[in-house]
């Protein structure tokens, strides 16, 4: 749905995706629900998406239904050209732990707190503190990452 510029809500699509289980070798159809809400004026800038993915075994009539989301904020700094934009970004995974499609997916929980520095148009400085946890009842790690991004 189109609103003001810098601004759109819900972009909803829907896919059937037929596939193999190793654990059945049966016919799985699979349906998604995204939805994303986004901002990007940068005073501040808001970041948001939600996706559900609904599993159906064709042979067994079993279903299994996986969430995700992540909500990120972020605002660029107003002094030294506005070359500094400090960042917060939580996300989430969850799927059910008999889903025979997603055999490689750990649920996860993490937050993100991090600043972008701009060094010109084409490439910025990224420095991150992340907490996170991996899988059920995994212990929260810890890391820090710096990147140098470019583009063109």
């Amino acid at each position: 749905m189109p609103g003001p510029p810098g601004f759109t809500v819900f972009r909803w699509e829907r896919r059937c995706i037929a596939t193999s289980s190793r654990r059945s070798r049966a016919r799985i159809l699979a349906n998604g629900s995204p939805a994303d809400v986004v901002w990007t004026k940068e005073r501040p800038e808001f970041l948001a998406e939600y996706a559900n993915v609904h599993h159906r075994d064709e042979l067994t009539s079993n279903t299994w239904d996986s969430q995700s989301f992540y909500v990120q904020l972020a605002y660029r700094l107003p002094w030294q050209q506005s070359k500094w934009k400090p960042y917060y970004r939580y996300e989430y995974i969850h799927k059910p732990e008999d889903d025979p499609t997603l055999l490689n997916v750990l649920d996860l929980t993490g937050s993100t707190l991090g600043v972008r520095y701009d060094i010109t148009n084409y490439a910025a400085f990224k420095g991150e503190y992340r907490n996170s946890r991996h899988g059920v009842n995994e212990p929260r790690v810890n890391g820090a990452f710096f990147q140098t991004a470019f583009t063109f």
